[in-house]
């Protein structure tokens, strides 16, 4: 069973139609994994390359991959010639870790004109099967299909494999996920607890960063074993109930937080799963930690002084800016924001700067960011006296 999800966890698809004189050559690169696809297919384009062999440890077996985006609902058509016998082409409607077979014929029969639906979305094509000397051809043609690159977020980027010690069966010790990445974690056997038994369960979370539309989707034996009764609840920082995931997806409309699966109610002892969270704001490094801006004790007024500090961890230019909230009636009111210039600081900082000038008055400063990657964070205040 365990190579039966090895095989379906490449799963990925792709459509081809309408051989045309003009031909593609991959050259068998390093595509056998759904997250080393090659694409964006383009519609009525012929690819030709070689299955040689060596996946999955297996010396006479390959399979590549493909896929393309649909801008709509529409038609695909698929043409498929094989290399040698024992080739065939498939197709999957792919989303989240959870994937949708759309077209999958019999082993070592070639294709010509299949056409199947497609609606908006990610599909993967892969072709697979005993290697050959001679190169396959496989053409796509669909008026949805798009030469553009799917959104931000969707493609996969790998595949994470946690071992039962450094999965956590507590919240507090939940495991942090990568955006776009497929989970094969193992439900362990039953834990003690007060001399109960009680069933495992895996936590993990991930951050948004802007409020958007985000997928969790997963692959379980459940469809194939509906004994196990396991499910994925995904829950947010204030642990209300947000939907579950079993062999599905579920699309989601968040907001900026911290999120939280919990894996669990599996009836065997132990037992894999896969599943994934795809989404353009999804963040698996909610947080860049600011320095307190510095400031003199006492400012002038009108007079512009330089406010600095560090931002860290160094990945990427991210924008800066000094907020200077007023004492007013006994309250902090915000009156000011200044953009800072980000530079190169150290190896594991940037040092960001802005030149600040103030009216009279009680004022306090602090230093905030916002960027894609992270969630919003503030530094601690500064306060100074402006006459």
């Amino acid at each position: 069973m365990r190579s039966h999800r090895l095989l379906v966890r490449a799963f990925l698809a792709l459509a081809f139609a309408l051989l045309l004189p003009v031909t593609a050559l991959a050259l068998e690169p390093s595509n056998d994994q759904m997250w080393g696809a090659e694409g964006p297919l383009v519609s009525s384009l012929t690819t030709t390359s070689t299955l040689t062999g060596d996946h999955n440890d297996n010396a006479n077996y390959d399979a590549d991959y493909y896929f393309f985006w649909s801008s709509g609902n529409g038609t695909a058509t698929i043409d498929f010639t094989p290399g040698g016998p024992g080739q065939y082409v498939s197709s999957w409607r792919w989303c989240a870790g959870w994937e949708t077979r759309v077209f999958d014929p019999r082993f070592g029969m070639g294709t010509v004109g299949e056409e199947m639906s497609v609606t908006q979305g990610l599909y993967y094509v892969i072709v697979q099967g005993t290697d050959s000397a001679d190169p396959y051809s496989l053409t796509l043609a669909g008026s949805t299909i798009t030469t553009v690159q799917p959104p931000n977020g969707q493609r996969m980027r790998g595949r994470t494999v946690p071992i039962e010690s450094s999965v956590s069966s507590v919240r507090t010790g939940a495991v942090t996920l990568k955006p776009a990445y497929v989970y094969s974690p193992l439900l362990g056997p039953n834990r003690i607890i007060n001399g109960k038994s009680i069933a495992d369960e895996d936590w993990f979370k991930f951050y948004v960063t802007s409020t958007s539309d985000v997928w969790v989707g997963s692959y379980t034996e459940r469809r194939y074993m509906p004994e196990l009764h396991y499910r994925g609840d995904i829950y947010n920082s204030a642990m209300t109930w947000l939907g579950a995931t079993d062999d599905n997806v579920k699309k989601l409309h968040l907001a900026p937080g911290t999120y939280y699966i919990r894996w669990r109610y599996s009836t065997s002892s132990e037992h894999g799963y896969d599943f994934a969270v795809v989404g353009p704001y999804t963040t698996s490094a909610p947080y860049a930690k600011l320095s307190t801006p510095y400031a003199p004790t006492a400012a002038r007024a009108g007079s512009a002084f330089r406010s600095y500090g560090t931002i860290s961890p160094k990945d990427g230019a991210v924008p800066v800016s000094i907020q200077a909230f007023k004492l007013v009636s006994g309250k902090w009111v915000l009156k000011k924001t200044t953009s800072a210039t980000v530079t190169d600081y150290t190896s594991s900082a940037r040092k960001y700067s802005a030149s600040v000038s103030l009216w009279a008055g009680s004022w306090r400063i602090r230093a905030t960011h916002r960027c894609s990657r992270h969630l919003p964070s503030y530094s601690g205040w500064r306060y100074l006296t402006v006459k």
